[in-house]
């Protein structure tokens, strides 16, 4: 399977992925206004956890997308299709915009301590994998292939960050 193969997959029903990026803003507005002030209380702020994470991972994607077409493809900007290279990172900035409009710090949510860690790491298995895919040193047959090697790389580079903080403090 090909980067490109994998876009087509996911791009195939765009009113199941319009849907789900404009469920997550209507949900963050309906959570805040149900929330008034209580948003750093459970449940509430798992709530709101859990809508970042919704919101991270495509957008983080997207945006690793989005490089690795522009850096090593060399693509114009009006050739990405915008239901995966755009609307994931606008609806992530809307969300996050939001959230911080209500004063709900991401700081002082549950699990969110280390999300920039998290992001970052997503980031570079998201890029390995591209480069990966491009190099053709794995063939993936299967967009859940891709998704079990995610898994494993990502748990790779999470120990070793671990792993590395413990070495060097």
């Amino acid at each position: 399977m090909t980067l490109e193969d994998l876009i087509a997959f996911v791009s195939t029903d765009k009113t199941a992925l319009l849907l789900f990026f404009l469920l997550l803003p209507v949900t963050t507005l309906i959570l805040t206004s149900v929330s008034s002030g209580r948003g750093l209380e459970p449940p509430f702020n798992y709530l709101y956890m859990g809508i970042l994470f919704a919101v991270y991972l495509p957008g983080v994607l997207s945006l690793t997308l989005w490089l690795y077409s522009m850096l090593f493809e060399s693509k114009a900007l009006w050739e990405l299709p915008f239901f995966i290279y755009y609307l994931p990172i606008i609806v992530m900035g809307i969300c996050i915009f939001i959230m911080n409009k209500r004063q709900i710090t991401i700081r002082n949510l549950p699990w969110s301590g280390s999300i920039y860690e998290l992001l970052i790491l997503t980031m570079i298995t998201f890029a390995s994998i591209l480069i990966i895919m491009k190099l053709e040193i794995l063939n993936f047959k299967a967009p859940w292939q891709v998704g079990l090697f995610f898994v494993f790389w990502f748990g790779i580079f999470f120990f070793g960050w671990k792993r590395f903080k413990e070495i060097t403090q």
